[in-house]
């Protein structure tokens, strides 16, 4: 007499197949992420590249780069920028001619207020803070999206003026003799928690519109203050800036301080080359 056909699989069969495919999916899952955040950080370049584009374009029309802040009303060279980033909406919501800080004006707080303003040209897809709304900021109650991308002041210090954008800042291309492609002229920095620093268009400080390398430049933390003073990401390693001539380059938190430095400052003579 024949023994009847099996028609199922044992236990230990199902366990070897379930492990089987757990070993698969955690030999395919850091593949995923590095597939995502390579597509992140492709954005992220490309971010970028459209505010050196405008740069140029603003340049073009008006013989030199916008202020890295106009006094007293704080509002930043971003502001300057969105005509050239297709954003002329948003840029007739601005009132140029607002008292000091103009955070602080009632009408930073409206309900369309150009600070409310959600670009997606402003932020790093990396960042899990991106895109995100602040609500109630000071005596206004004002809203507004932070943003990742900042303007190179100086290589050594918060004050300086060796770079591109500062205090009433107004140069031209004429004054990069280092050359275009030798000066980066912005960076990242990861939008904090408490998102206190990196309003978009106008601010309180110049640590919401450009930074330097005064406070070094290694992995970051989103809850801490003294981080928002320098560069850092999300991206594994290092942080994307963008150059003069439109160039965007990673750079790794491992690249010398004075090649940091160098890279940072438009006329200081300095030869050097990226890791």
């Amino acid at each position: 007499m024949s023994r009847p056909a099996r028609t199922a699989f044992t236990l230990v069969e199902l366990l070897v197949v379930i492990a089987i495919i757990g070993v698969l999916v955690a030999l395919l899952l850091p593949a995923v992420q590095a597939a995502r955040e390579s597509a992140r950080r492709t954005q992220c370049l490309n971010n970028q590249k459209q505010w050196v584009l405008a740069m140029h374009n603003y340049h073009d029309s008006l013989g030199a780069l916008p202020s890295g802040a106009y006094l007293p009303t704080a509002w930043f060279w971003r502001s300057s920028l969105l005509p050239y980033m297709e954003q002329m909406a948003v840029y007739q919501k601005i009132n140029f001619n607002l008292g000091d800080f103009c955070v602080n004006d009632p009408a930073a707080a409206a309900p369309d207020s150009p600070n409310k303003a959600d670009l997606k040209s402003w932020s790093c897809p990396s960042d899990p803070n991106t895109r995100q709304l602040f609500k109630g900021y000071l005596v206004t109650g004002a809203d507004y999206r932070a943003q990742n991308y900042f303007g190179i002041a100086d290589g050594v210090s918060r004050t300086g003026e060796g770079g591109t954008f500062f205090l009433s800042s107004d140069i031209k291309f004429k004054n990069f003799t280092d050359g275009l492609s030798n000066t980066a002229v912005m960076g990242e920095r990861g939008i904090p928690t408490a998102y206190y620093w990196g309003w978009g268009l106008c601010g309180a400080g110049t640590r919401d519109a450009f930074l330097s390398f005064q406070d070094g430049f290694k992995p970051g933390n989103k809850n801490s203050d003294p981080d928002t003073w320098r560069f850092w990401s999300y991206h594994p390693g290092g942080a994307l800036f963008a150059f003069g001539d439109g160039a965007v380059r990673f750079v790794s938190y491992s690249t010398n301080f004075n090649v940091l430095t160098a890279m940072a400052t438009r006329d200081n003579g300095e030869v050097y080359q990226l890791p």
